[in-house]
């Protein structure tokens, strides 16, 4: 589990702690407005969508950290939802930078033109299908995400990887860090990050992922496709990932801290320290409700959204991997 963060380095941080479901016995509509805060704390702050909005409006260049493990589909819906306030809210002429890092809870990630068979099995692991593009990749506690957004104008697809690059390097030599044609990053040629992007109207972001102590075992079996007949997957058209060999930061340099990767790549993209947050906003509230309604979070837990099939298509699916005589069901 990702350890040793700090406060220092930025210009303005929010750290989000996304609250608990109450396990009662309502019915399932009702379920997502029943949330509580988490007790305020010096050093959490926990900023409901208009504080949050307001930060960003405020400041330009914002990093934003939730590095408590949550279920993806939370982090999904909070990508979404910065990038929706930014193209709606915030002057684009505006050389905003906002920098998000999170971390998850072990899950598969598809991009959004990918067949969820051609990449892993969602019987044995939670799995989700985010809106840009890319491969599939394997998130737990071990792995550090970050997205960075910035202005449609001002992007540039190298950026994020280059404030990586450049955060690693105060311990790692340049010459066993590489940056491949498709963005990702190698450490002694084992791939340790993985970036996609998405362009929308006005503004873009390039996501990644950071394997610091990930297992990597179970990234093996996770990211290994369930067998599918053939004549359907050639029938599909999706794109499939490439397959690289992976490791961890931290089995080769286990004294670099998450901390001191968050601080570097923060002051690369500029964002300066500033210690004016915890007067300006104390004791903020959370109201996940909200936030549910603004982020679309019951898109991606919807598993249709995943897998790009309805109920249906997925009954005779499973019926015809598990050897049943399978018909093709009538969708009207």
């Amino acid at each position: 589990m990702l350890n040793g963060l700090s406060t220092t380095g930025y210009r303005l941080e929010i750290k989000i702690n996304f609250p608990k479901l109450f396990n009662l016995a309502k019915p399932p509509s009702l379920k997502r407005s029943l949330l509580l805060c988490r007790p305020y704390r010096s050093s959490s702050f926990l900023p409901s969508v208009g504080e949050l909005a307001d930060a960003i409006s405020r400041e330009k260049h914002i990093c934003i950290r939730s590095l408590d493990p949550a279920p993806v589909f939370q982090h999904l819906a909070l990508e979404e939802w910065i990038l929706s306030f930014l193209e709606e809210a915030v002057d684009l002429n505006n050389e905003y930078r906002v920098l998000l890092f999170y971390v998850n809870k072990p899950c598969v990630v598809i991009g959004r033109n990918q067949l969820i068979w051609n990449e892993c099995d969602p019987s044995i692991i939670t799995t989700a299908r985010r809106m840009s593009g890319g491969g599939a990749v394997y998130h737990d506690p071990g792995n550090l995400n970050f997205s960075l957004f910035t202005p449609k104008h001002l992007f540039r697809r190298e950026r994020g990887i280059e404030a990586l690059r450049t955060s690693l390097q105060a311990e790692i030599p340049a010459s066993l860090l590489r940056t491949s044609t498709f963005h990702d990053l190698f450490l002694s040629e084992k791939k340790v990050s993985g970036s996609a992007f998405r362009i929308a109207r006005g503004c873009a972001y390039h996501h990644g992922t950071a394997l610091f102590c990930s297992d990597l075992q179970m990234l093996s079996k996770a990211l290994k496709p369930k067998e599918f007949p053939d004549f359907f997957i050639s029938s599909m058209g999706a794109s499939k990932s490439r397959r690289s060999f992976v490791a961890n930061i931290n089995d080769h340099y286990p004294n670099l801290k998450v901390a001191s990767i968050i601080d570097g790549m923060a002051k690369f993209l500029g964002i300066l320290i500033c210690l004016q947050f915890c007067a300006r906003y104390p004791k903020l509230s959370f109201n996940w409700s909200q936030f549910c309604v603004a982020s679309r979070l019951e898109v991606y837990e919807n598993p249709a959204h995943a897998t790009g099939m309805n109920k249906h298509c997925l009954m005779w699916l499973s019926s015809l991997l598990n050897g049943s005589s399978a018909i093709i069901p009538n969708l009207a």
